[in-house]
């Protein structure tokens, strides 16, 4: 019996099945209209509307920015803006805003800590409240506003149209990032990763003191790039030293230096490391992170970089040293694109 006090007649099944065969089956031609139940709104009809402007999108978006988690309205909606014509008196007033911008930034720069200096006696800066960086809320706002490691190699392969747009809505205004099970797992392990180079490293050398948690740093004559590093070796016996860490979640359940025996000839041309019998294992110098790194020990004034290799499965250290020539042509890109593409979006 039921609650309404009538016997219950669905869902009894058949007394008298005789199944066929699957071939024979037969369905309706009924189909799902996905659409509309996609955009199916359930209010009532007198409140529905759509009078939402393209600005008031445009101001949601921009004021979820501060948000360090994505929300959904980042992944559906998008910024647009009306096409304009500017008059000459428009771009010159433009480019007047953009150089106030950067002449503004050294009076900023007089309240920032100085980290360390420059073999050449530049100051490197670290930016308020960045420390713990992608705890910190400050973190990607500053990097949102400077051209970091990530951002120097996208740089140098903005040839496109449509490479600059996409540049401009991951780096500058936060929308269309992704966070594969990759990229977790690195940032869960990243802080173990540095733990163990720290033991490894103090094996051979009892002054080494690792600065973990550092901010983003900045250098004083060059504010429009930005450094935001995994941590910075110091020691009496030598100088500072640039550390850079990658968990590579293919190499997870192996020890990174059997990375050669492990993966499959088209993973080792996409992985980051490469070896001979000169130079053992070095860093690849078309890998993205060889212009992350060039980037950053440009930008300290360092000569080297322990890039970190790491799994549960051990350590590996790889020593990158500075490329002069290819910090030139990452230091052009990067004025270029600061100056003429990220700038002018603020205004």
């Amino acid at each position: 019996m039921t609650c309404i006090s009538l016997p219950k007649v669905w869902d009894k099944g058949s007394l008298r099945r005789n199944p066929g065969a699957v071939r024979d089956t037969q369905y309706d031609s009924f189909k799902i209209n996905v659409k509309r139940r996609a955009y199916f709104d359930p209010r009532p009809t007198s409140r529905q509307t759509s009078d939402i402007t393209q600005e008031q999108i445009n101001t949601l978006l921009f004021d979820l920015m501060s948000n360090p988690e994505v929300t959904l309205f980042q992944k559906h909606l998008q910024m647009k803006y009306p096409q304009e014509r500017y008059s000459p008196l428009d771009l010159k007033y433009l480019s007047i805003n953009c150089r106030n911008f950067i002449n503004n930034i050294p009076s900023l720069q007089n309240s920032y800590q100085v980290y360390f200096h420059t073999n050449e006696g530049k100051k490197i800066y670290e930016l308020p409240q960045t420390e713990g960086q992608r705890k910190s809320k400050q973190w990607q706002k500053y990097r949102s506003i400077h051209m970091t490691g990530t951002a120097a190699y996208s740089a140098l392969h903005l040839s496109s149209v449509k490479a600059k747009k996409n540049f401009l809505r991951n780096h500058l205004w936060g929308l269309d990032r992704v966070q594969t099970k990759a990229m977790i797992y690195g940032v869960e392990n990243e802080e173990k990763a540095l733990d163990d180079y720290e033991k490894k490293r103090q094996k051979t050398d009892n002054t080494a003191a690792v600065a973990k948690d550092c901010g983003i740093l900045n250098r004083e004559d060059f504010p429009e790039a930005a450094a935001s590093v995994d941590a910075i070796t110091f020691s009496q016996n030598f100088r500072p030293r640039l550390v850079e860490v990658k968990c590579p979640y293919i190499l997870r359940n192996h020890h990174p230096t059997s990375y050669k025996k492990v993966l499959k000839q088209s993973q080792r041309n996409s992985f980051c490391l490469g070896y001979s019998k000169e130079r053992g294992n070095y860093l690849k110098k078309g890998s993205p992170y060889y212009s992350q790194v060039q980037h950053y020990l440009g930008l300290l004034g360092l000569e080297v970089c322990d890039f970190v290799v790491w799994s549960k499965k051990g350590t590996l250290i790889v020593e990158v040293k500075f490329d002069k020539e290819h910090w030139n042509e990452i230091k052009s890109a990067v004025l270029e694109v600061y100056w003429n593409l990220s700038v002018p979006e603020y205004f």
